[in-house]
C-alpha cells in the first residue's frame, strides 16, 4: 500500500475560529488550504483519487482543542482535499477520517499533517 504525508506550516483552524468568521472569511480560509494542498499535490506527484482514501490529520499546536471543534475545523482542508483532487468525496464511502492533535515543544511552530493512503 502506498501512503504520501504532506505538512502544511500553518494548524488547522478551531470549529470555534470558523463559525464566527464572516462567511468571505471562511472562504478565503478553503481558498488558502486549496492552494496549498494543490502546490504539495504537483510537488509529490499524489495521484487523484479513484476510490476510497484513508486520510489521517494531524495538528500540532499550541493548545489543543475540544474534539468536537478539532473535527468540525476540519471542513475547510476536506474541501480543499476534494477540490484537489486528494479525495473523491467527504462522504463515508470515499472517505476513511482520523484526527489527532498535539501539543507543540515549546517554541516549535504550529503545523499540520496529512497521511493518506488508498484504502
Amino acid at each position: 500500500m502506498i501512503t504520501w504525508q504532506i505538512e502544511i506550516s500553518r494548524p488547522t483552524p478551531s470549529g470555534n475560529a470558523i463559525r464566527h468568521k464572516h462567511w468571505r472569511a471562511t472562504y478565503n480560509e478553503q481558498k488558502w488550504w486549496a492552494r496549498q494542498l494543490s502546490l504539495l499535490v504537483i510537488a509529490h506527484k499524489i495521484p487523484a483519487a479513484t476510490g476510497k482514501r484513508n486520510v489521517t490529520i494531524g495538528r500540532i499546536g499550541k493548545r489543543n482543542l475540544d474534539i468536537d471543534n478539532l473535527y468540525a475545523g476540519l471542513k475547510p482542508v476536506l474541501d480543499a482535499m476534494r477540490q484537489a483532487g486528494l479525495i473523491r468525496d467527504d462522504d463515508e464511502a470515499h472517505l476513511g477520517l482520523t484526527a489527532f492533535q498535539r501539543r507543540t515543544e515549546s517554541r516549535q511552530p504550529a503545523f499540520t499533517i496529512i497521511t493518506l493512503a488508498d484504502a
